[in-house]
């Protein structure tokens, strides 16, 4: 844990090869990294994912779950209720299939729109 430290100590000093450096820490650490050119990104979907409509359906039991809009015709078949609506948001590409734990870098932040 002192190498972590002390390497992001020294990031912060030199201000030069950050994105390298946290390459190379999630190599050794065997961790995955995410870099996003926030400057490439067309639209804030790009980094938080699109908006979806969500649906909170309930069972005669009262076990609730929140569903998509595609999936409401087959709930209501199985007797499910839409008992709530909410907003949300589609998780993004670069996160989908991402396990626990890693790197997220979000690069080139000050030429971003």
């Amino acid at each position: 844990m002192k190498a972590i430290e002390t390497r992001i100590k020294s990031l912060v000093i030199t201000k030069c090869g950050k994105t390298s450096a946290i390459m190379q820490l999630g190599k050794e650490m065997n961790m995955e990294v995410v870099k996003l050119n926030l400057s490439q990104l067309e639209e804030l979907g790009d980094l938080v994912g699109f908006p979806v409509k969500e649906f909170q359906i309930s069972n005669a039991e009262g076990k609730t779950t929140w569903i998509n809009e595609t999936q409401i015709s087959a709930a209501s078949a199985k007797g499910y209720k839409v008992v709530g609506k909410r907003m949300s948001h589609a998780a993004p590409e670069w996160i989908q299939g991402k396990g626990e734990g890693g790197f997220l870098i979000l690069d080139d932040y000050t030429r971003a729109d």
